[in-house]
């Protein structure tokens, strides 16, 4: 097929076909091109840059091969770079190379392609962030880049973080990328401290222990022979032309000894106790030997908190290992060895006991047992007495009585009881003690019943015109003072005589 005067709606691709016996037969294809062909072969760009800060300088590179012998158009090559912004904001043009090119190189090899390197150098802002592509113009064509990301850092940027654990006694290094602008720094926080500056650049800071080190290329901070306080986080930061920007983060762990102790065992409250009594506590405690990690025995002490809000004090301290230890015919089961504490209580030892063992620095407490110590019991159930007498004239004689009942099976207290008299005048005047006395009763009968109480009369004879008032009976026993509820007495004035 021959066709003169080309025109460029003729480009396109070109088949030669057969058609035969209902079918097609396809032979050789060729693709028509009509115009002139660029010369370009490749643009190459760099996907992404180290992160920047605002005021750094940056230079982004864009390689472009091409084959000279390829072009068949006129005119000159020209380069461009666009920046496609994170505002989703049109590209636009924004810098235009003049020149062929920064650095071209032929290639020794013929059907190599030629390089040349165009170079893009800004002084970055905030607003720089975005993706910029390298553009060629050549033969009426714009060819692009691939693009390369440039991301801006503030002071919000997130550091390389980490997590170091490390034994007592272990020295550790902490490094960080050394940067070419601005200045570095080592800090240490520790929770409810300020953070402590512990290294910077250019003018080094150390002590005994801890040292910041600039080795070639990394900023390396030395912490020897780790202390269990030097567990903290440790940034290092860069400071440039007033912007921060964290480079690493690293919480660093200190781990101590081991103690072997697993579960320290008390009973929550013992039976109630009296004063004289002899009471003894118990301690379990549960440990897996082969756990322990740091040298010395281990200690069991016994501590008391009052109920008096005093600060827990040490009461005893176990010299042994423990009164009975076993262990498990289990080699996964823990060893158990019980501590006693035994003591005569008296009514101060009141309130919870707890087990303590020290171990590798450590002191671990069991939950406590609570002791309560009971006081002596009074064998009165009930005290009666009538509520009101009748009015009665000055010069009458009057008995009031007072009915104690009492189990005496339920008495735990020595001595005796004693009933006494209290009258409460009508003036408000405090109650006073008018009478005691000195028997058991004045009349005592036991119930044929084992189970009902004892009952004694106490009887009280004579008032005058003074005696109107409430009297009560009191019984003491067992340390307490147990009363009637009162009786009411009404004096009358001489109204027989006026009669």
């Amino acid at each position: 097929m021959e066709e003169d005067k080309m025109n460029p709606s003729d480009a396109g691709t070109y088949y030669c076909a057969v058609a035969t016996c209902g079918e097609i037969l396809f032979g050789d294809v060729t693709k028509l091109k009509i115009g002139p062909e660029p010369d370009i072969t490749a643009i190459i760009q760099g996907h992404q840059s180290d992160p920047v800060l605002p005021g750094d300088s940056v230079t982004l590179q864009c390689a472009v091969l091409s084959e000279s012998q390829s072009k068949t158009c006129p005119g000159e090559t020209r380069v461009y770079w666009f920046r496609a912004g994170s505002d989703e904001s049109h590209p636009s043009v924004i810098y235009t190379h003049k020149n062929r090119g920064d650095d071209c190189e032929n290639s020794p090899e013929a059907s190599s392609p030629r390089k040349c390197i165009y170079n893009f150098s800004i002084n970055v802002s905030s607003s720089d962030a975005g993706t910029y592509h390298c553009a060629v113009a050549t033969c009426g064509e714009i060819l692009f880049g691939h693009g390369t990301k440039l991301d801006i850092e503030g002071c919000t940027n997130k550091p390389n973080f980490k997590t170091k654990t490390v034994g007592v006694g272990v020295s550790v290094e902490l490094t960080c990328p050394h940067k070419s602008l601005g200045s570095l720094f080592w800090i240490r926080i520790v929770s409810g401290d300020f953070p402590e500056v512990l290294g910077k650049t250019f003018s080094l800071k150390s002590n005994a222990r801890i040292t910041a080190t600039e080795e070639r290329e990394p900023f390396v901070l030395h912490i020897k022979e780790a202390k269990l306080s030097d567990a903290a986080v440790y940034y290092c930061i860069q400071i440039s032309q007033q912007y921060v920007r964290f480079l690493t983060q690293t919480d660093l762990r200190v781990e101590g000894p081991e103690p072997d102790i697993t579960a320290i065992i008390q009973g929550h409250q013992s039976d109630p106790v009296l004063p004289g009594d002899s009471v003894t506590l118990q301690c379990a405690v549960l440990s897996e030997s082969q756990s322990k990690t740091c040298p010395g025995e281990t200690r069991v002490y016994w501590f008391r908190a009052g109920s008096d809000e005093s600060h827990p004090s040490v009461i005893y301290t176990h010299k042994n290992r423990g009164d009975d230890c076993e262990n498990s015919p289990e080699a996964s089961s823990p060893r158990k060895c019980i501590y006693n504490f035994s003591i005569n209580v008296s009514s101060s030892d009141a309130g919870t006991y707890h087990c303590a063992v020290a171990t590798c620095g450590e002191i671990l407490f069991g939950h406590g047992t609570k002791l309560d110590i009971e006081g002596p019991e009074p064998d009165i159930t009930a005290i009666i007495q009538g509520h009101q007498s009748d009015p009665v004239l000055p010069g009458d004689s009057v008995t009031l009585q007072c009915a104690v009942l009492s189990e005496s099976q339920s008495k735990t207290c020595p001595g005796e009881t004693r009933v006494y008299w209290f009258r409460a005048g009508s003036d408000e005047s405090h109650p006073s003690v008018i009478y005691t006395h000195k028997n058991r009763g004045d009349d005592c009968e036991n119930s044929p019943e084992a189970s009902s109480p004892r009952k004694c009369i106490y009887n009280f004879l004579n008032v005058s015109s003074s005696d109107a008032g409430t009297y009560h009976c009191a019984v003491a026993t067992c340390g307490e003072i147990l009363f009637g509820h009162g009786t009411k007495l009404d004096i009358e004035g001489n109204c027989r005589a006026g009669a």
